[in-house]
């Protein structure tokens, strides 16, 4: 049998002398990595051969089964290819190649149509042409059918997330989705709208669905989520646009689903979307929360009173699991956390504020609670900390001493992100001597002595550490650093320096780029201050 023009990986394995079973967990080993690579990383031909394979693949023509093996699918990836076939005759030829003939599609702003269908001379002659108006899409409807009708015929399909970004996918969701009874997520953009009839696909069609993530929440797609059935839901996340907010009907429609909510991530909130987060009821099963506040709305002021504070945080004790919290330019984050803190069944495992103040004046008193609850977090990995003292002020840590007592004694840490504070040398040198399982280290200060070097190299496992503040390194202080990290077995460190003032010669940063690299298996970063 004559055999496609493939990937060239593909078609490597499939010349070379290998079993059938051999090829087979060779083509499946492949199109793993290529689910996840980034599309970037393709270049554009190797796209169009490796959706020609998968398409051909749905005909029964290729030698193997490719469509069967992916896991993820991205209709945008292919739309992005036919952009470029639609524009460059090698790729063109290369892709309508027969048996891909019969999806040739020529564009609706054609002053002629064919009557009947194009012989080979004259469809090769169309496919020559500098540019094509193509129908891209008709040309995936075809595509999609085609997936459609192998799907029906096979029960082997592992295919179980769909991405679909471009407004040209609008019309096509529907017939895909009715095809893929094995999906379990689903990843949409602002072009396809999730309507009834989307949702009546799945719901007769993906028994298994159950992950939801929207780059924009329209009225149609909270219509969406409440034609599913109730409590269909354990993921969903939400990605508003800046000039966006995501309102308390879609927290209506969200109701429906919370029994087994595992995940939830809400960003682009409105003030009253946050004020009535509550009303989602009991989520027993949820294990991490994320809630931003939309950009639209400044941060240097509270927006809950008092009891809608004590509100919010009374309902998120009530999410027992909960393990990871999360807050995004949410101004009452500290208030409301200071309430959830206080629950003996809460054991945070990962906490993140960012873009919040401190409480300040009346409510200062709330602090001190805040850093000793904080210590009795023992379970905690992660902590994210970028918030500010007052307007424009950074965090000053020294004036809290507490919050370091509280981050000693978290003996499980191992990423600490504490950007846009001041910290001292003094708490840097007692954080990193009382936590040796750093993995992740983010600070920040006015200037850093070689001293803080000395217990920073003493951290085996630490994968990235990243000082945005002056230091005053020189090479000997660098270089002792490096040999320090490798005495204690550190490999893969990723060093980042930034806003320094030049220390170095060329020759000094280079020697020490080229250990970072060679030896120790890291990166060295160093920027400068203009």
């Amino acid at each position: 049998m004559s055999i496609p023009k493939l990937v060239p990986e593909v078609r490597t394995m499939v010349l070379c002398f290998v079993n059938r079973e051999a090829a087979d967990i060779a083509t499946r080993q492949l199109y793993r990595i290529l689910e996840v690579a980034d599309q970037d990383g393709f270049t554009w031909g190797r796209g169009v051969r490796f959706w020609r394979t998968i398409v051909l693949s749905t005909l029964g023509v290729t030698q193997f089964s490719y469509f069967e093996y992916l896991r993820e699918m991205s209709l945008d990836s292919l739309q992005s290819a036919l952009n470029h076939v639609q524009h460059d005759t090698v790729l063109r030829q290369l892709f309508f190649e027969e048996p891909m003939r019969k999806f040739l599609v020529l564009g609706r702003h054609r002053h002629t149509q064919p009557a009947e269908p194009l012989t080979l001379q004259d469809f090769n002659s169309v496919l020559s042409q500098p540019e094509l108006d193509l129908d891209t899409e008709a040309i995936i409807r075809k595509c999609v059918e085609s997936i459609s009708r192998y799907v029906k015929q096979h029960a082997r399909i592992a295919l179980v997330r769909l991405a679909a970004f471009s407004i040209l996918l609008r019309g096509i969701l529907p017939t895909c989705l009715s095809a893929l009874g094995t999906l379990e997520s689903l990843e949409v953009g602002p072009g396809p709208c999730l309507g009834r009839q989307e949702a009546l696909a799945i719901k007769e069609h993906c028994p298994k669905f159950s992950r939801l993530t929207c780059y924009m929440c329209l009225d149609n797609h909270t219509n969406f989520i409440s034609e599913l059935h109730p409590n269909t839901l354990q993921e969903f996340k939400i990605y508003m646009h800046q000039d966006r907010e995501l309102s308390i009907h879609t927290l209506a429609a969200l109701a429906d689903h919370t029994k087994l909510l595992r995940h939830l991530s809400l960003s682009g909130l409105s003030e009253s979307a946050i004020k009535y987060i509550h009303t989602l009821g009991s989520c027993p099963a949820l294990e991490t929360i994320h809630l931003s506040h939309a950009n639209t709305v400044p941060v240097n002021r509270p927006i809950m009173t008092a009891e809608e504070q004590y509100t919010v945080g009374k309902w998120l004790n009530t999410c027992q699991g909960l393990r990871q919290l999360s807050f995004y330019r949410i101004p009452d984050a500290f208030h409301i956390l200071h309430i959830v803190l206080q629950s003996p069944d809460i054991h945070l495992e990962k906490l993140s504020i960012v873009n919040a103040r401190l409480p300040a004046g009346d409510d200062e008193w709330l602090l001190a609670g805040i850093w000793s609850a904080l210590g009795r977090q023992q379970q905690l990995s992660s902590l994210k900390l970028e918030c500010l003292d007052s307007p424009n002020k950074r965090l000053i840590i020294s004036k809290h001493p507490k919050l370091v007592d509280a981050i000693c004694g978290l003996y499980h840490l191992t990423c600490l992100r504490i950007a846009y504070a001041d910290v001292s040398s003094e708490d840097i040198i007692r954080i990193a001597t009382a936590l040796p399982g750093l993995e992740e280290l983010l600070f920040g200060g006015d200037t850093y002595g070689p001293q803080i070097l000395q217990p920073l190299g003493k951290l085996s496992r630490l994968a990235m550490l990243e000082i945005r503040a002056r230091t005053q390194f020189t090479y000997g202080n660098l270089w002792e650093f490096a040999q320090t990290l490798y005495s204690v077995g550190n490999r893969g460190i990723q060093l980042v320096l930034l806003r320094q003032t030049p220390l170095l010669t060329g020759d000094e940063e280079w020697e020490l780029e080229t250990f970072f690299t060679d030896t120790l298996e890291g990166t060295l970063i160093i920027t400068y201050t203009t």
